[in-house]
């Protein structure tokens, strides 16, 4: 998204009531979206990026009570879980907006999953998909031998 577009995408937006903070950081975070695609997957260990969403220009008018827990917690460990609310509607950006399994809040804070930092050296683990084209592949692989 070029800074045209940007401009015009915050323009629009604040015509249609929207604050101009909140069109900014909308047009920010889905900036960021496309230039670094969101990999999260359920079970994944991460922190808040505290840095990174206390400097949305929206964050003086988020709730208080958000803004509170974010700073509380903002150098602990989380386990990802899916929005169940996507899940069960198995919505295509399931993996966008997550919550955490640690969170006792209720209900539980959604987090943009940009605003996530992943601890080191987990590994994705393979979904169904993966799974079965790998089954796929060694079959071929066998027939070719034959």
């Amino acid at each position: 998204m070029n800074r045209a577009e940007r401009r015009a995408t915050v323009k629009k937006l604040t015509k249609n009531g929207v604050t101009k903070a909140s069109a900014e950081t909308f047009v920010k975070r889905m900036n960021d979206r496309t230039q670094n695609p969101v990999t999260t997957w359920e079970g994944e260990k991460v922190k808040l990026d505290y840095n990174r969403i206390s400097t949305y220009p929206d964050w003086p008018e988020m709730r208080k009570e958000y803004r509170e827990w974010v700073t509380v917690h903002k150098d602990d460990v989380f386990t990802v879980e899916f929005d169940p609310v996507k899940k069960k509607a198995k919505s295509q950006n399931v993996n966008k907006v997550v919550q955490f399994v640690e969170d006792t809040t209720s209900p539980k804070w959604l987090f943009f999953a940009g605003d996530l930092i992943p601890e080191p050296n987990q590994e994705k683990p393979k979904t169904d998909y993966e799974i079965h084209m790998a089954d796929v592949d060694n079959i071929i692989a066998g027939l070719r031998d034959k």
